[in-house]
């Protein structure tokens, strides 16, 4: 496999008209933004591409857009976002796809806030008891705490016991925030899926996302479409299965695992391992998101 380093996307960003963007270790770490990658955003609107924020935020575009802007990503930076949460209220109140037509509507909630704001998009009743449940809603951990999948295990046993199907609303098992690495979502459902569960995800690499972000693409070719992520699980993959080329930001969430030196270039073997060992075919590989 022949891999393709480049410092800047200006090296390749001619065969495209349309990008989406991954948020969480390609523009923001949760915490700041990068500037470069802000000023990146901003010269390619103004080149006349547009650009579309495609994140597993498992929360409603609207009140990730009012975080980004607090910390530097100001909304003329993108001309669209769509969220794993926007995926998964879509998937629940349409219930258009085949699964969710036997659905009920009541579900258990994993998550860090009882008064999330995805809770309150979606057609449906919480319950606090797992036995009136009709499926398990997970958007996250209840907190930051070092938590694992496993101080679940009360919760799936008696799920699995119902053959109760959980969503999912951000397959990310981890991202960055700030300085650290944490669990995510997708943690807790890979941890039911092992014990035998059914799951549904919503979010990157799900076609579903991806559905909803053509929308805002005006009929942009999808040849001419680059999708930018760091996480080769859900970025990279969800690219392929979308049919469109990608960039992966190596210095993201695998910037320890390809052993990234601010003061030195990728190292191609290690990279090319890594790549190989996932079945990753990136289009590029950068260390960051800059023009």
């Amino acid at each position: 496999m022949t891999i393709r380093f480049i410092t800047g996307l200006s090296e390749i960003v001619d065969a495209y008209d349309g990008l989406f963007v991954d948020l969480w270790g390609c523009v923001v770490d949760g915490v700041n933004a990068f500037p470069e990658a802000v000023s990146c955003l901003r010269r390619l609107r103004s080149d006349g591409r547009k650009v579309v924020l495609l994140t597993n935020v498992p929360r409603p575009s609207e009140t990730v857009r009012e975080r980004i802007e607090s910390i530097g990503v100001a909304p003329d930076c993108y001309d669209a976002m769509v969220t794993s949460g926007d995926a998964t209220i879509h998937a629940l109140n349409t219930r258009d796809e085949p699964q969710y037509a036997v659905f009920g509507t009541r579900y258990f909630h994993i998550g860090a806030n009882a008064n999330d704001p995805l809770l309150r998009e979606i057609d449906g009743t919480e319950t606090d008891d797992i036995a009136d449940a009709d499926y398990i809603l997970v958007t996250g951990f209840r907190s930051r705490n070092n938590e694992t999948p496993e101080i679940y295990a009360d919760a799936f046993a008696a799920a699995l016991s119902r053959n109760l199907p959980l969503v999912c609303a951000n397959p990310d098992r981890a991202s960055s925030h700030g300085d650290r690495i944490v669990y995510r979502a997708g943690a807790v459902a890979e941890a039911y899926e092992r014990r035998g569960g059914i799951v549904h995800y919503h979010g990157k690499p799900d076609a579903g996302i991806y559905r909803l972000g053509f929308a805002h693409l005006d009929g942009v070719d999808p040849r001419r479409v680059l999708m930018i992520g760091d996480n080769l699980a859900t970025d990279i993959v969800g690219a392929r299965n979308a049919g469109i080329d990608a960039l992966w930001i190596a210095g993201g969430l695998h910037a320890e695992e390809v052993g990234l030196d601010p003061h030195a270039p990728l190292d191609p073997a290690r990279v090319a391992k890594i790549l190989a060992a996932t079945g990753s075919t990136p289009k590029a590989v950068a260390s960051s998101l800059k023009f």
